[in-house]
């Protein structure tokens, strides 16, 4: 937790909702690992990244991204609904249930495993 808090406060957060927003699948799928990993690190770093803005992008890699992706962004997602029913709220108005569904029926096995497992 202690090297999550170090990046995290480097600063990492916006360059990887940049890499999110761009249209390289690999960097996008590279950047909702690092979110799923740093919203998993603390309540505080989960707040932050929700703050910045990266629902929607990771939605979008969620509903078009490569399979790692998709899985990556939906434990992102999963991350940051944690603990949180403001943060789970707002993920759902944003839309992200059908692209869950989808990714629940159509996901690799480990994907399947890990959503269900929320």
């Amino acid at each position: 937790e202690e090297q999550t808090s170090a990046v995290f406060g480097a600063g990492i957060v916006e360059p990887l909702l940049k890499m999110l927003r761009d249209n390289l699948p690999e960097g996008r799928e590279v950047a909702a690992g690092a979110l799923r990993n740093l919203a998993a690190g603390s309540e505080e770093e989960a707040e932050a990244i929700f703050q910045a803005g990266a629902v929607g992008p990771l939605i979008q890699v969620l509903a078009a991204g490569t399979m790692e992706g998709q899985e990556a962004a939906a434990m992102a997602l999963g991350n940051l609904a944690d603990a949180s029913e403001e943060r789970s709220a707002a993920i759902y108005l944003e839309g992200v249930l059908p692209h869950l569904v989808r990714l629940l029926k159509e996901g690799s096995p480990d994907g399947q495993e890990a959503e269900i497992g929320r």
